[in-house]
């Protein structure tokens, strides 16, 4: 084993990132609190409140996992959903909703998993 660098102090923040998390939600409240917690597992977490946003920073940048309301403004959750399982048919995306008639819309669709409100962090 070799003694660090200083170059390698930039490496090893890198490698104890984990990936981008797209957190898609109308309820400022909802984001901020998912991002938090998931911010401080040391995960990047980009919000947006609208389907629209979501599309637009889905093909900006590294994104490796969504959270997705189905209840959205602009864009509705599910033609996002669509939209981005058509982009990349490969990235996981959880729904998020307060409505539970949505599990089996969601398996069928092939969503990773389903996550109901009010969240339990």
């Amino acid at each position: 084993m070799r003694p660090m660098s200083t170059s390698d102090n930039t490496s090893l923040e890198t490698a104890n990132q984990r990936g981008g998390i797209l957190l898609v939600d109308d309820d400022p409240a909802v984001r901020e609190s998912l991002a938090l917690a998931l911010e401080s597992e040391a995960y990047n977490v980009t919000m947006v409140g609208n389907g629209a946003e979501a599309l637009r920073r889905l093909q900006e940048g590294q994104i490796d996992l969504v959270l997705l309301d189905l209840n959205l403004p602009v864009t509705s959750g599910w033609d996002v959903f669509e939209r981005m399982t058509a982009f990349n048919p490969f990235l996981p995306i959880i729904i998020i909703t307060a409505r539970a008639d949505q599990y089996e819309i969601a398996a069928a669709a092939g969503a990773t998993a389903i996550m109901e409100k009010p969240l339990s962090l």
